[in-house]
């Protein structure tokens, strides 16, 4: 029986299922933004946008917090994990709105 906290092996390519289903978010970093790779980088880590892309390939494929946080430049995928716990930040019209709504 093999050590059970030792990571699972993969294929020489990885994840490539799911990397093929991320690269219309990912490809070059920045595909689903439509920014360019230096705009990507030159780009806040914590940008409100990224953090979005990162939170919608985090829902709809199965690319772990290390692979979001290289290919967006996010710094570490434990800094992408904090900001994906945040509640998404509403803007304060949508919230007096709400308040009406009560």
């Amino acid at each position: 029986m093999g050590d059970p906290f030792k990571p699972l092996r993969r294929g020489a390519s990885g994840n490539c299922r799911a990397e093929s289903r991320a690269g219309g978010e990912g490809r070059n970093g920045a595909a689903g933004l439509g920014w360019a790779e230096d705009a990507l980088l030159a780009r806040r880590k914590g940008h409100g946008a990224k953090v979005r892309l990162a939170r919608r390939l985090r829902q709809e494929t199965t690319m772990s917090l290390k692979w979001i946080a290289q290919r967006l430049h996010m710094s570490s995928w434990t800094y992408v994990s904090n900001l994906l716990n945040e509640p998404p930040k509403t803007h304060p019209e949508a919230q007096d709105v709400l308040l009406l709504c009560q």
